[in-house]
C-alpha cells in the first residue's frame, strides 16, 4: 500500500473513530459465540457516521474483524446481495477497505476478501476460512444446531443427542467438531 494512502487514512477522523470503537467492540465480544447481537449496541453510533443501518453494520463488522467477503457479510449480518456490494464499493472508493485476496467457494466462484488498511494476515485468513464455512451447504445446515448446543448450560454434550437432533451424520460430525473448537464443549461419543 502506498504511504500517502496510509497517511491519508490515519488522518481521517472517521477511520480513527472506527479503530477506537473497534477496541470497545472487541472487548465486548470476546466471550460471545454469536456476535450479531453485540453489534446492535454499537450500530447506533455507526449509523450517525455512515448514514444507514446497513452501512453501520458493515462498518462495525470491519471494525471488529478487519476482513470479510461479501458472503460473510450477507450471511452474518442478514444483508441483501445488492446492498452488500453497493456498500463494499462505496467503502472501497472512500478508502476504508481494499481488496487483499481472493478465495474460491464450494461452487468454484471467486470471492474477493476485503480488509481495512493494515489488517493482519491472521484476520485475512480468518475471513477466508469463514467464507469457506459459510459457502458449504453442510456448514449452513449445521449452524443452527451449533448455536443451539453452544447456548446450553454445562460443558458436556452427547454425540448421540447431536445425531438425533441433526438427523445426518455429516452434519452431526461438523456440529461436534465446531462445539469443541468454538464453544469449548466436550462431546462424548
Amino acid at each position: 500500500m502506498e504511504p500517502k494512502l496510509v497517511q491519508r487514512l490515519e488522518q481521517n477522523a472517521v477511520f480513527k473513530s472506527l479503530r477506537k470503537i473497534a477496541l470497545i467492540v472487541q472487548n465486548e465480544v470476546l466471550n460471545s459465540f454469536s456476535r450479531k447481537n453485540t453489534y446492535h449496541q454499537f450500530v447506533q453510533v455507526f449509523e450517525l457516521m455512515f448514514g444507514t443501518w446497513e452501512r453501520a453494520c458493515v462498518a462495525a463488522f470491519f471494525a471488529v474483524n478487519e476482513a470479510a467477503t461479501a458472503t460473510v457479510l450477507m450471511r452474518r449480518l442478514g444483508l441483501r446481495y445488492t446492498t452488500t456490494y453497493h456498500i463494499l464499493r462505496d467503502f472501497a472508493n472512500a478508502g476504508f477497505i481494499q481488496p487483499v485476496s481472493t478465495v474460491r467457494g464450494d461452487r468454484g466462484r471467486e470471492a474477493v476478501v476485503w480488509a481495512v488498511p493494515g489488517a493482519s494476515p491472521e484476520r485475512v485468513q480468518e475471513a477466508v476460512l469463514e467464507h469457506k464455512r459459510l459457502s458449504s451447504p453442510v456448514y449452513r445446515a449445521a449452524e443452527p444446531f451449533i448455536r443451539e448446543f453452544a447456548g446450553r448450560p454445562g460443558r458436556d454434550v452427547s454425540y448421540r443427542e447431536i445425531l438425533r437432533r441433526c438427523g445426518r451424520v455429516d452434519v452431526a460430525e461438523l456440529v461436534a467438531h465446531e462445539l469443541q473448537r468454538v464453544a469449548k464443549k466436550r462431546v462424548w461419543r
